[in-house]
This record gives structure tokens, C-alpha cells and sequence, in this order.
């Protein structure tokens, strides 16, 4: 499939399958997988109501709820929980995020204990940055589910140094730029709960 070029605007890295575009940064990526084309896949899934009560009782909940759902759930489950969300007025960032990461860590309890998984984790631990946003491997595969985590544990780690001096004024204003990132929004809840215990 040809390619499409997109700019990342926002000020935080969005990851396009399994492509990482840093703010300000342009790569080519499958058109497929921008969240409009996703979209207009769903739709006609949606219209023969074809979500399970389940899923559909899923879809209901806030996010912090929905996220506590999503480790019971099978890959099929995430999927068609994603495309309900996806198939609303207005998705959330955040609970496509949460159903992502649900995915990725899926994948990874699957290839637990592979010798060839365990030593391309040691390799993507190594990577630089710039080297780990250009991996490029099918999202069914378990490299993209390491690289998916090792992006987030960077992302988390990178968080909690940056965190250490903030506010709770500042904290708060990250809650609000995190908002779509899972675990970055745990730990600023946990940091305002414990600054407000102060």
C-alpha cells in the first residue's frame, strides 16, 4: 500500500501503527491506519449492531473504569470494544490509548519466555530514541508489541523525572495534557493525591 506523509501539530508524540511521529515531525504512513480511516471502517459494523452487551456496557464507562475492564478482555474483545469507540460522535483519546497499551500487553504475555522475543527486547531496550521511532513491524507481530511497550515505559520514565518539582498548579496542567496517555495519568492522580494528603 502507497504511503501517505503526516504531520504530527500536537506538542506530544502520536504513534500511527507502529510508526512514532515526534511533535513537529512528518513520516509516511499507512493511510489506513490515520484514526479517520478506522472510523469509516467501523461504521458498518456498528449499523448491523453487531457489539456484544458486554462490550457494549464497556463502551458506557469513564475511562478510568473502562481501563480496569480491558485486562479481562480477549484481542478479539479489545477489537471490536476499539471499534465501538471509534464508531462514536466523538471518540476518546484516552480510552483508545488505554485500549491499545490493553493490546500491547496482550501480545506481550504471549511471547513471555520466547527466546527470540526475550533477546529483541535486550535489543529495543538498547535502541536510541530516534532509532525506536523508526521500527517498523506488523501490529499483530510480538516486535511491535516490545517496541509499544518500551515506548510507553520511556514515555513514564521521562514523566517522573520531569515531574519531581511540579505543583499541584503544574501537575494539574499535565493531568490535562496527559489526559489520552493511561499510565502518565495514573501517576499524576496518585502525585495529586498525595500532594493534597500533604
Amino acid at each position: 500500500m502507497k504511503k501517505i506523509p503526516y504531520h504530527n501539530s500536537t506538542s506530544k508524540a502520536v504513534h500511527v501503527g507502529n510508526i512514532t511521529i515526534l511533535p513537529g515531525g512528518t513520516r509516511d504512513v499507512d493511510p489506513t491506519l490515520l484514526p479517520e480511516a478506522k472510523a469509516k471502517k467501523v461504521e458498518p459494523v456498528l449499523a448491523k449492531n453487531t457489539l456484544s452487551k458486554k462490550i457494549a456496557e464497556i463502551l458506557n464507562l469513564s475511562i478510568s473504569d473502562l481501563q480496569k475492564q480491558l485486562s479481562a478482555l480477549s484481542n478479539d474483545e479489545l477489537t471490536e470494544l476499539e471499534a465501538g469507540e471509534n464508531a462514536k460522535p466523538a471518540p476518546r483519546s484516552g480510552a483508545l490509548t488505554a485500549i491499545s497499551a490493553a493490546r500491547i500487553a496482550l501480545a506481550s504475555q504471549k511471547v513471555g519466555g520466547d527466546k527470540e522475543a526475550d533477546e529483541f527486547k535486550v535489543l529495543v531496550e538498547s535502541m536510541s530514541d530516534e532509532e525506536l521511532a523508526e521500527q517498523e513491524y506488523p501490529a499483530e507481530s510480538y516486535q511491535f508489541a516490545i517496541i509499544g511497550d518500551e515506548k510507553i515505559r520511556r514515555e513514564v520514565k521521562a514523566f517522573k523525572v520531569e515531574m519531581k518539582d511540579y505543583s499541584v498548579e503544574e501537575m494539574e496542567v499535565a493531568q490535562g495534557l496527559y489526559a489520552d496517555h493511561p499510565e502518565i495519568s495514573l501517576i499524576i492522580e496518585a502525585a495529586l493525591a498525595e500532594m493534597g494528603d500533604q
